[in-house]
C-alpha cells in the first residue's frame, strides 16, 4: 500500500502491531511455570467450530479483520476510509490466494 501511494511510507515503516496467540501447549507451560495456578481443565475456543465453511469467504474474513483493526489503523494512518478500503481489498486478495503464494485460501 505504501508502494502504491495509499499510505505514507514513513507512517508504514513506523507501524508495528505485534500480535501473537500462544498454542494451548505454550499457554499451559506458561501457567505451570509461573506457579500461581494449577490447571484442572483447559478448553480452547475455535472461532470456526460449528460454522459452515461456506461462510468463511475471503471477503468475510477481511471484513472481520477490518472490524477488529480499523480503530488502530485509523489512529495511525488517518481515517479517510481509503486506507481501510484498500486494506480490505488487499487482505481479501491475499486470503483468496491471488496475492501471495504464502497465504492459503480460507475456503
Amino acid at each position: 500500500m505504501a508502494s502504491e501511494g495509499v499510505v505514507d511510507k514513513a507512517k508504514f515503516d513506523s507501524f508495528d502491531m505485534p500480535i501473537y496467540g500462544p498454542s494451548q501447549r505454550e499457554l499451559r507451560e506458561i501457567i505451570q511455570e509461573e506457579g500461581s495456578f494449577s490447571i484442572t481443565e483447559m478448553r480452547v475456543h475455535d472461532l470456526t467450530s460449528g460454522m459452515d465453511s461456506t461462510f468463511l469467504t475471503p471477503n468475510r474474513v477481511a471484513n472481520s479483520m477490518r472490524a477488529a483493526l480499523e480503530p488502530i489503523i485509523n489512529q495511525h494512518f488517518g481515517s479517510s476510509g481509503e486506507v481501510m478500503d484498500e486494506f480490505v481489498r488487499t487482505a481479501e486478495k491475499h486470503l483468496s490466494g491471488q496475492g501471495s503464494s504464502h497465504v492459503n485460501p480460507v475456503r
